[in-house]
C-alpha cells in the first residue's frame, strides 16, 4: 500500500495541488506495482489494486485535457505517457497552441535560450519517470518548434520557465485541484478562528486572519 499512500500524499498536499500531477501520479503507482513481481502472497491485492486503479481513472487516463496539463508540468513533459501515446498527446498540445493562437491573433517567438533558471523542489523518487524524450519530430512551424524545443530542453524546472505561450496554457489547464483536501483544510482553520470570542468579527478581519495564518507556509523572498 506504499505507493498508494505516496500518491494520496502528493495529490492531497500543498505545494503540488494542480490537477497536472494527476496522471504521472497514477502511472507511479501502476509503475511501482509492475515491479513488485516478486511477491508470493499479496500478488492478488496487488492485480485488484490495479485494476481498480484502471477502473476508477481509466477516463482521466484519455482526457485530453488531463493529458496536457500533464504535459506542461516541465518535471513530467512526457515521460509518464505510454511510448504509442506519447506522440498524440503532443500532437493535442500543438493543436490546443495552434486554436489560442489564432484566437489571439499574435505571432509566437521561439526562445532559443533560457536565461532564468529556478531550482526544482526535493521530492522522493516516487514520481521519476527518466530522462528519455523523443525528439525524432519534424517541426512544420513556430508552433511546432516551440513544443519540440521545450519537450526537449532539460533546463527548464519550474512553470515560471515556461515560454509565454505555454505559460497561458499552464494557467488554462493547471487552475484546477486534483483534490479538496487543501480547500477543507482553509475551511477548518477559518472554522477554527471563528470561535466564540471571535464571533463578532468583521468579514475583513476574518480574511486577514486567515491569510496571517497559511501566509507562513510560504517562503516570501
Amino acid at each position: 500500500m506504499k505507493p498508494v499512500a505516496q500518491a494520496l500524499d502528493i495529490l492531497q498536499g500543498e505545494k503540488k495541488n494542480c490537477i497536472g500531477y494527476l496522471l504521472p501520479t497514477i502511472s507511479a503507482i501502476n509503475n511501482s506495482y509492475d515491479e513488485m513481481k516478486n511477491l508470493k502472497f499479496c500478488q492478488p491485492l496487488v492485480l485488484s489494486l490495479k485494476k481498480g486503479l484502471a477502473k476508477r481513472f481509466q477516463r482521466f487516463m484519455s482526457c485530453e485535457n488531463c493529458q496536457i496539463s500533464a504535459v506542461l508540468i516541465p518535471k513530467f513533459k512526457l515521460n509518464w505517457a505510454k511510448p504509442h501515446d506519447k506522440v498524440n498527446i503532443r500532437q493535442r498540445l500543438i493543436d490546443y497552441l495552434i486554436s489560442d493562437n489564432e484566437k489571439d491573433d499574435n505571432s509566437l517567438s521561439l526562445p532559443m535560450s533560457i536565461d532564468q533558471i529556478t531550482g526544482s523542489d526535493s521530492e522522493d523518487d516516487f514520481l521519476q519517470f527518466g530522462d528519455t524524450v523523443e525528439t525524432d519530430y519534424f517541426p512544420n512551424n513556430n508552433i511546432q518548434m516551440l513544443v519540440d524545443n521545450y519537450l526537449s530542453n532539460t533546463m527548464l524546472k519550474t512553470p515560471n520557465d515556461l515560454p509565454l505561450p505555454l505559460k497561458k496554457a499552464y494557467i488554462r489547464f493547471n487552475t484546477a485541484i486534483p483534490s479538496s483536501a487543501p480547500v477543507e483544510r482553509l475551511f477548518s482553520a477559518g472554522g477554527q478562528l471563528m470561535e466564540k470570542r471571535r464571533g463578532k468579527m468583521a468579514d475583513k478581519n476574518v480574511e486577514m486572519t486567515l491569510l496571517l495564518k497559511y501566509n507562513k507556509y510560504f517562503n516570501i523572498m
